[in-house]
């Protein structure tokens, strides 16, 4: 039988995947072996190893073992080369006597194996603590931000007399990480620090559950929930309300009501080639979870969708989203006929979920308008966000960013029925950015203020 030469490639292929390798390095843990010593009732039973990854390709922990014994928990899967994971064992003997235990772990793609010996002489079973390990909690990747922990309070309150709600149990769903259920005190409260992406569920003896999502942003607070008592014959829904945030939104600081019906009427005039120079805009469009909420994505969508229109073949736009990822949605693009259809229904159909990362999202902008920098062209990054850039990002370090791109592009900010407490942090960034502030709250600021401050910024001087 005869084989073309892609069949073999093929071969060589899967037998890279599938058999061990061995290319400059190994697995290596800290220790092989502990003993817990005499473990008594209130003894500590956990003990961790640290185990690095000298091969100059990725490795994937391989090893789930099951033992009613012993529980374990890694604070990672794969492992980059040169880096490390902490692998954490806690014994949960079932009976008197000597302890000794071996773990194997093992690794996909290579024939490295490890084994760790537990050893103990244990006095008694009725311990303090009989739960296993909880889950590590999630790292950051390489090249992401760092998380960062935002105290939350919750308060549970009885719709119909407004007081407190004790022993309701407020348990989070997340795809990481996971926290133990909390319970609220006498006085209806719950506290902890928390990242910001979470799905909350409140439950407490003869009421109506409750069920929300939440999206911690930069000075988040106190969450109320007051909660039905249950009636078989009238079910009543919770109500839910955020105390953080204040009545009034970042308001404009050009008001719109002295343009008259013919100056907006000429605004509104597509560019003209004469009398603008082209554009490089890059749109960072916050799709998070909190611009749901006061109808911050229509007025979002109908701001970018009125300058779209505007704008000309000549002109090159770019739009990434936020929220638990950034995405590139439109890479910079000129406006053709054709090219300004898909644009426009792109930005339609955007749909908002998830929690914040506003400064890997600013990375990929600075990056688009760096890579296609004219300095003959109104190069400007357009951050558009209700304020609470998330918690991935210290604010010097946003601040620092704008600035160090200040030779590439203009940044201004467009706040969506912004939170009022964001609104120094806004001025800040545009302000390193030599960008303009624009808040939009109505149907009207958003048809007019981004094409305003857009032309006035590309305008040919004479």
């Amino acid at each position: 039988m005869k084989h073309g030469w892609h069949t073999y490639l093929m071969i060589i292929f899967l037998l890279a995947i599938f058999l061990p390798i061995d290319v400059n390095g190994q697995v290596t843990i800290d220790r092989d072996s502990h003993d817990f010593g005499s473990i008594t009732r209130s003894s500590n039973r956990t003990t961790d190893f640290i185990i690095t990854n000298h091969y100059q390709f990725s490795v994937i922990l391989s090893s789930f073992t099951f033992d009613f014994e012993y529980s374990t928990a890694s604070s990672k899967v794969s492992l980059e080369p040169g880096d490390t994971m902490t692998y954490r064992v806690k014994i949960t003997p079932d009976e008197k006597g000597s302890f000794d235990k071996v773990i194997p772990l093992s690794f996909f793609r290579i024939s490295d194996t490890l084994k760790i010996h537990l050893k103990a002489n244990v006095t008694t079973t009725n311990f303090d603590d009989m739960t296993g390990l909880e889950p590590f909690e999630p790292q950051p990747g390489k090249n992401d931000e760092r998380f960062k922990d935002i105290p939350f309070q919750i308060r549970v309150l009885d719709i119909e007399t407004k007081e407190p709600i004790e022993g309701a149990r407020i348990s989070f769903s997340t795809p990481t990480p996971s926290y133990r259920t909390l319970k609220t005190d006498q006085t209806g409260y719950a506290r902890r620090d928390l990242h910001n992406r979470y799905e909350v569920n409140v439950m407490a003896s003869d009421y109506e559950s409750a069920s929300f999502g939440i999206s911690l942003g930069c000075q988040d607070s106190i969450r109320t929930v007051l909660l039905a008592p249950y009636d078989p014959n009238k079910k009543r829904e919770f109500e839910y309300f955020y105390e953080y945030e204040e009545q009034n939104p970042i308001k404009t600081e050009d008001t719109l009501d002295q343009i008259t019906a013919e100056a907006e009427k000429e605004l509104l005039e597509p560019f003209s080639a004469g009398n603008y120079k082209p554009n490089n805009i890059v749109f960072l469009m916050d799709v998070s979870a909190s611009m749901i909420d006061h109808n911050r994505l229509t007025l979002l969508k109908s701001s970018i969708l009125q300058l779209v229109e505007l704008l000309r073949p000549e002109d090159l736009v770019s739009i990434i989203t936020f929220s638990d990822e950034t995405k590139i949605l439109i890479p910079p693009t000129r406006l053709s006929t054709e090219n300004k259809k898909n644009i426009l229904n792109t930005i339609i159909n955007l749909k908002s979920g998830g929690m914040t990362n506003g400064g890997k999202g600013l990375k990929t902008a600075f990056k688009l308008v760096k890579d296609n920098y004219n300095s003959e062209h109104n190069n400007q990054v357009i951050l558009a966000t209700d304020g609470a850039l998330g918690a991935y990002m210290e604010h010097d370090n946003i601040i620092e960013m704008v600035k160090k791109n200040i030779g590439y592009a203009t940044t201004s900010i467009m706040t969506i029925n912004g939170y009022n407490w964001s609104g120094k942090f806004m001025r800040q960034i545009t302000k390193a950015g030599k960008g303009s502030l624009l808040p939009i709250n109505s149907d009207k600021e958003a048809k007019l203020i981004l094409v305003k401050v857009i032309k006035e910024n590309s305008k040919l001087i004479p």
